[in-house]
């Protein structure tokens, strides 16, 4: 393989095929290829680490591969990923599917990328949420910039997690949510979270939940009507 491969080759090749490239490309040999050089040419996989670190969408539920990572795989992942630098340009991102993941990594992944703005855990039915994933405030500051999360088919998300996503998406741009598929006992006291913090609310969607009567998020979600 030519040794003239770089990030701008890559990133003419993703714009004319896609970002789902990636999908049919060899990723976990190149990530590992650190520890295993003769897996793949080293040119190459710094020029994919390299794009990855400026690329502002990045989705692991195209690959079966990918969806099987774990919280620390993928923190190992993204460090890589990161090189030098103090964080990644994603604004996408796409964990859908993964389901060995239970938290640790996904909130790793927050503080790497500052400016994401939609964050996909479809699926993803081993995340759950506790107070100290808050605890850091470079995940504080990037929560703010969220405008689309998808949290659909995450079933052990109850109540009380919802409500503390909801307390921690205050003051934020947050403008779709989505816990279809959670926990059927989720109740108003999760509508009454969401609408008491999460005032740029235009979407919401909680198909399957047998104790939402969301009449609390109607307001925001009618203009305040």
């Amino acid at each position: 393989m030519s040794s003239s491969i770089t990030a701008t080759d890559l990133t003419d090749i993703v714009a004319a095929v896609g970002p789902t490239i990636f999908s049919y490309l060899p990723v976990g040999s190149l990530l590992n290829g650190l520890s295993s050089p003769l897996l793949v040419n080293k040119i190459f996989r710094g020029a994919i680490l390299e794009y990855l670190q400026e690329a502002a969408c990045l989705s692991f539920s195209q690959c079966p591969h990918l969806r099987k990572i774990n919280d620390d795989q993928l923190i190992c992942l993204v460090q890589r990923m990161l090189g030098d630098s103090n964080c990644l340009k994603t604004k996408q991102l796409d964990l859908s599917k993964c389901r060995n993941l239970k938290g640790e990594g996904v909130m790793f992944c927050l503080r790497s990328m500052p400016n994401i703005e939609r964050l996909s855990l479809s699926s993803a039915t081993r995340f759950h949420i506790t107070a100290n994933n808050f605890n850091d405030p470079s995940v504080m500051a990037a929560m703010k910039h969220l405008k689309h999360v998808d949290v659909s088919g995450c079933s052990k998300l109850n109540t009380p997690e919802i409500c503390l996503l909801a307390s921690n998406l205050s003051g934020s741009n947050i403008r779709v949510l989505d816990f279809s598929g959670c926990s059927t006992l989720i109740g108003d006291d999760a509508a009454v979270s969401v609408a008491e913090h999460c005032h740029n609310l235009e979407s919401i969607n909680v198909s399957g939940s047998e104790r939402w009567c969301g009449l609390a998020v109607a307001p925001p979600l009618l203009g305040g009507v």
